[in-house]
């Protein structure tokens, strides 16, 4: 999956929703005929909108903004970790748990492994108490 697919799913997964111009309410008749189901805006999970969602596979601000207040919900944590010569991991583990629920290892940024663990937490998922 590229990055941009990643980001979608993790924002969609936050609560963020993407609306096209022929679903928007805010557009004219002229841009509903005119660009269909292009993306017209993000609505925030807060009620902000915006051109596009934040980037999740780039940005830890994002992550723990939106991502972390839903795990803790689930009674879920996060652990990043920094290897010396593979890059950067991420473990999702319930409360007290001895053993990581999700392991995500050999990523090129801390971000980056938390969207990856994330999504493998979200697959695991479907259908159940973490989807959004």
């Amino acid at each position: 999956m590229d990055k941009q697919a990643l980001n979608q799913k993790i924002a969609e997964w936050c609560g963020f929703k993407f609306v096209s111009f022929k679903n928007c309410e805010r557009s004219t008749q002229e841009d509903k005929n005119k660009h269909g189901d292009s993306l017209c805006h993000v609505e925030a999970p807060d009620g902000v909108i915006t051109d596009a969602p934040p980037d999740f596979t780039s940005s830890l601000d994002a992550l723990f903004k939106w991502a972390v207040p839903k795990l803790q919900l689930e009674g879920l944590v996060i652990s990043l970790i920094a290897y010396e010569y593979s890059g950067f991991g991420c473990l999702i583990t319930p409360f007290l748990a001895q053993e990581p629920l999700i392991e995500r290892r050999n990523s090129e940024s801390p971000a980056l492994a938390f969207c990856l663990a994330l999504e493998k937490l979200i697959d695991s998922n479907s259908g159940g108490t973490l989807d959004a």
